[in-house]
This record gives C-alpha cells, sequence and structure tokens, in this order.
C-alpha cells in the first residue's frame, strides 16, 4: 500500500504539484517494490476521490482499475473555481481557461476506457454531494463497458474505513488486470498537456498545434496487412514504438487518412518512429529523429506554474532602486515560505550576483524583478521575445511605454538546459511589482498562460484590465504561439 501526502496536509488536492508528488511516489514505489504492473490500483476517499478522477484520467496505463470514493470530479463542480468563457476565438477568457485546462476531468474522460471504475458515495454526504457521483454515472454510461456504482444509504461523507476499504470495491479489482501493452492493438488516448501526460501503450503525444486545447490520438496496429492506422486531434508532433516479429519486412503508417508512409522494419524488436505535422498544410512527414530538446515537448511545454518544480532556486534582483531591490528580495522570501508552508519544500533563495550557472546547472530559476536591476537576467533572457525594463515592456512586436504599472509573468526555456525553465515576475516599476503579491499562484485550480500581462485595474476590473496572455509557439517565439492582445489597453504596434 502506498500513500502519497499530497505534499503537505493543505495540500494541491491532487492537481499541479499534488499530482506530481504522486507520480514521484509512485514511480519509487514500482522501482522499490517491483510489483506486478498489470495489478495497480487506485482508490481514494473525499480529496483522495477527485485525486482518483483526476489521475485516473491522466494516467490512463498506470492502473488496473480505480474506486473513487466521495470525490468531486472537477474544480468547476464542486468548489466553484473561476470558470472563464471559452468560445473557442483566440481571446483573454479562453486563454485563462485553457491555462485550468489539466484540472477539467471530463476533457480528459475517454481515457477512464483504459480499466475498469467502482464509484462509492453516501446518499447523505452534506460534504461532496452524491449528485456528483450521479453526473459521472451518467457520464459514463454513453461509452464505458466497465463500471459498478454503489451508494450506500444513509450514509453521510465519512461512514468508516469501508469508505476505502469495500469489499465489493476489492473484489471488483481483483478481478481486473491491465493488458500488456504488446497485447494492445488498440489506442485511444487524450491530453491536454504532453508535460503532464504524453503516453499510452505504444503511442506519444509530443507536442500541440494549440497548447493546452485536448490532444487526442486513436490508433490500432493491424498484423494481417502490417499497418498502423492512426486518427489525430490537435497533435503538432507524436511517436509510435512499431514492434514487427520479423526483421526486414515493410509496414505502413496511415496518419489521418493520408497517403500511406511505407517504413522498412530493421530488426524484431521496438522501432521509435517520429512523425511532424506541418502548421500550415497539415500535411504529416517522418522525421529522421526526435524534435529538438529545444523545442516545446513532453520534456517541457511551459504554463507559468511549471516553473515551480525541478528543483528551483529564487534569485531576487539587487541593482535596482531601494523599492525594487526590497520587493523583490521579500517577495521571493515570501514565495519560498509559502511553498514550505502549503508543499512541504524548502527553496534556495538567493541574491542575482550570488547565481552561478554552473552551480544551478539544469534547475528551474525563478527571476524577481527586471532586466535593470536583475543581473541574472542576461545570461538567462538575453534572447527572450518579452522583455522588460523600468518603464518599459516588450512581448514580440509590442512595446510599451512608460508604464509603472504593469506585471508580467512569463516561462521561458532556460537556454543552457535541455529539461530547465526559467520562471520571471517581474514588473516595469514597484506599482507593477506589488500587484504579484496578489496573484495565488501556489494554489489549486488556478492556472496562468505562458505569458501573461497586466495592471492593478485587475483588482477591480478582472480579465478585462488584463493587456496580454498567451501561449509561447513550439519553438518559443512569439510569433507562431497563440497569443491575445487587448488592443483597447496597448498602445499601436510600429511597423
Amino acid at each position: 500500500m502506498v500513500a502519497p501526502t499530497n505534499r503537505r496536509p493543505f495540500g494541491f488536492d491532487w492537481e499541479d504539484w499534488g499530482r506530481l508528488d504522486f507520480q514521484e511516489v509512485f514511480a519509487r514505489a514500482v522501482k522499490r517494490y517491483d510489483p506486478d504492473p498489470a495489478r495497480l490500483y487506485l482508490t481514494g476517499h473525499s480529496m483522495g476521490g477527485h485525486g482518483t478522477w483526476q489521475i485516473g484520467a491522466t494516467l490512463p496505463d498506470a492502473f488496473a482499475a480505480i474506486g473513487p470514493s466521495a470525490g468531486w470530479t472537477s474544480f468547476w463542480s464542486y468548489v466553484g473555481a473561476a470558470e472563464f468563457d471559452d468560445s473557442g476565438d483566440l481571446t483573454i477568457p479562453s486563454i485563462l481557461m485553457r491555462a485550468v485546462r489539466q484540472s477539467d476531468t471530463l476533457a480528459l474522460a475517454r481515457n477512464y476506457l483504459h480499466y475498469g471504475i467502482y464509484i462509492l458515495h453516501g446518499e447523505k454526504d452534506d460534504n461532496v454531494p452524491a449528485t456528483e457521483a450521479h453526473a459521472m454515472v451518467e457520464h459514463l454510461s454513453d461509452y464505458h463497458p466497465d463500471f459498478m456504482y454503489h451508494e450506500e444509504p444513509g450514509a453521510g461523507h465519512w461512514w468508516g474505513n469501508r469508505c476505502c476499504d469495500w469489499p465489493p470495491m476489492m473484489e471488483f479489482f481483483e478481478q481486473r488486470a491491465r493488458p500488456a501493452d504488446a497485447e494492445s492493438m488498440h489506442v485511444e488516448f487524450v491530453t491536454v498537456n504532453p508535460a503532464s501526460s504524453s503516453a499510452s501503450r505504444w503511442c506519444t503525444i509530443n507536442s500541440q498545434l494549440q497548447p493546452l486545447q485536448p490532444s487526442r490520438v486513436v490508433a490500432d496496429y493491424l498484423p494481417s496487412s502490417l499497418q498502423y492506422n492512426i486518427v489525430t486531434e490537435n497533435i503538432a508532433t507524436m511517436a509510435i514504438d512499431a514492434i514487427h516479429p520479423e526483421a526486414g519486412r515493410s509496414f505502413e503508417v496511415v496518419l489521418d487518412g493520408q497517403a500511406p508512409m511505407t517504413i522498412e522494419a530493421v530488426s524484431g524488436s521496438a522501432t521509435r518512429l517520429w512523425f511532424e505535422r506541418d502548421r500550415d498544410s497539415h500535411v504529416w512527414s517522418l522525421l529522421d529523429q526526435q524534435p529538438p530538446l529545444t523545442h516545446k515537448g513532453a520534456h517541457r511545454a511551459g504554463q507559468f506554474k511549471a516553473a515551480f518544480r525541478n528543483h528551483m532556486v529564487f534569485v531576487y534582483g539587487t541593482n535596482g532602486t531601494f523599492d525594487e531591490n526590497d520587493w523583490a528580495r521579500e517577495k521571493a522570501r515570501y514565495d519560498a515560505e509559502t511553498f514550505w508552508y502549503r508543499g512541504n519544500g524548502s527553496v534556495d533563495v538567493i541574491p542575482d550576483h550570488e547565481f552561478d550557472a554552473k552551480r544551478y546547472a539544469n534547475r528551474n530559476v525563478i527571476l524577481y524583478g527586471h532586466a535593470d536591476m536583475n543581473a541574472a537576467w542576461e545570461s538567462l533572457l538575453a534572447e527572450s521575445p518579452v522583455q522588460a525594463k523600468r518603464g518599459r515592456l516588450t512581448v514580440g512586436q509590442q512595446v510599451i511605454d512608460n508604464r509603472d504599472d504593469l506585471l508580467c509573468l512569463f516561462i521561458r526555456p532556460r537556454p543552457d538546459s535541455n529539461t530547465a525553465s526559467v520562471g520571471v515576475i517581474c514588473g516595469t516599476g514597484v506599482s507593477g511589482m506589488r500587484l504579484a503579491d496578489r496573484l495565488p499562484y501556489f494554489v489549486s485550480g488556478i492556472g496562468y498562460p505562458d505569458c501573461l500581462v497586466m495592471s492593478p485595474d485587475v483588482l477591480q476590473q478582472g480579465a478585462d484590465a488584463i493587456l496580454v496572455a498567451g501561449f509561447f509557439g513550439n519553438d518559443w517565439s512569439v510569433g507562431n504561439g497563440e497569443f491575445a492582445w487587448n488592443r483597447e489597453l496597448l498602445p499601436p504596434v510600429s511597423q
């Protein structure tokens, strides 16, 4: 039995760092105890019930069955998380909604097809209403062939150890085993963020055409004709692990109904093949190697909160005005203490002149302050398309001058690492920097895109006072990304 802690009693509701905590503990447990991979099961109660729904949808290949007990299905269905209009158009509200898409359990629900589900709930639950379970039963009834539901008559939220150790659920688990990957000729998999969940069986979704929108693959291997037939949605690069019993035999790969690609099998073992879809023509092509690690991929794909992982180090600026330096130092200390309190993490907090790239190699870095005040900016962000100085902010071709009240959050790939990132909390002046004090990024159910620019007016006007919100392209550029601009609040772009 393995019981991850969600990083501390306060935890993260099995979102964000809570989900990472589960994945890290799960990987260590599997490595240490070497269990039968066909017989791994997941269950949890209350917040753990939500975690069972969430992790079960995120990691479809990990379990033979799951058993959510008294769990809410998503932040929108139960705790009332902020919800923005997501019309599908490229608007600031839609960008903000995509930033929290990972919490949208139903967007990933087809992944539940990989295993059996036993749902457990108390009829009189006054904490997580039984309507949460009813909604999932109704949803699963449309497509899932293997689930059961038990509602305990008269029971409230917690009705004893049976809430997790329910004999019929344990029997349900024992009767199910996960098939081996090699036996799985059919793959159906969906992810909204390859950096959180990228692979199922022999298919890997590496990068997306539209960041943080659902990416899907439905793939079949037809042994009789030695053909892979694959249908995709919102995928820029992907891989398959092709397995063939005889070396030297050719096989075909058909992607989205396009002309078959004929490939020669070089051995009887698995062959990883990489494919890329053109952004404009949507034509698939076979790559001769893995996409460059300098691009977005399953190893590093952005979203601002992703910077707060990978043994990050906080670096505050010391070369600004007294007020700027004071804010940077105190904000870094405050964030470090907040993460310790909520996430049980110990963060190195150092001034910019103590930052040594070799000493902190391959670790994420969080910079506090703009380029004029933080000496580490030049080595880490010299090539960034987002630049912040005192009174001036640049995002791609957009320049905003003579403003000291803008806050900018953004994430970039660390230039000297293929895995680490740089998160930036900066402003064009103290007024903008202090706005960061009001943004709760160590809270589950809240998301931020790759880049976000706002003024203190958001405290009264909400999203209407956001100037820029967007996701960088797979090459980490603004031009190939998806950005929404509030043109009413921005100066004209010079040609």
